[in-house]
Parts: structure tokens; sequence; C-alpha cells
């Protein structure tokens, strides 16, 4: 339950995100799979990241907006 909480903790897109890789990658899907590829430029680009790159180097926790 500590862990759920921990990753509970994340930006909800990221978290989205690992779960679907997770799940492609052990369905056998290869590194050149676009919707994988996909999923890391929507991770890069949304607000939450930038926020947490804010967070992190004004050394305050993160305010993701869990969308």
């Amino acid at each position: 339950m500590d862990y759920a909480k921990l990753i509970c903790k994340n930006a909800q897109l990221s978290v989205r995100g690992s779960k679907k890789i997770i799940y492609e990658v052990l369905m056998g899907a290869t590194k050149d799979s676009q919707e994988i590829a996909q999923l890391v430029i929507d991770s890069f680009v949304s607000e939450d990241y930038r926020e947490g790159v804010h967070s992190f180097l004004e050394k305050r926790k993160p305010n993701f907006k869990y969308s």
C-alpha cells in the first residue's frame, strides 16, 4: 500500500504511460513502436513535466494537475 501511495504522487500522465509501456514490452513490443514513442513525447511536452522540472529546481514538492 505504501508503494502504491508513492506511485500516486507522480504525474498521472507519466504513470499511465509507464504502465502502458511496461505492458507493451511484456507483450513483445520493440523499441521501434510508434505508440511507445508517442507516449514518451506526450510526457515530455506536458505541463506536469514542466512542473516536475521547476519543482525539482526550486527544491519543492510538485503540484501536478492529475489530468
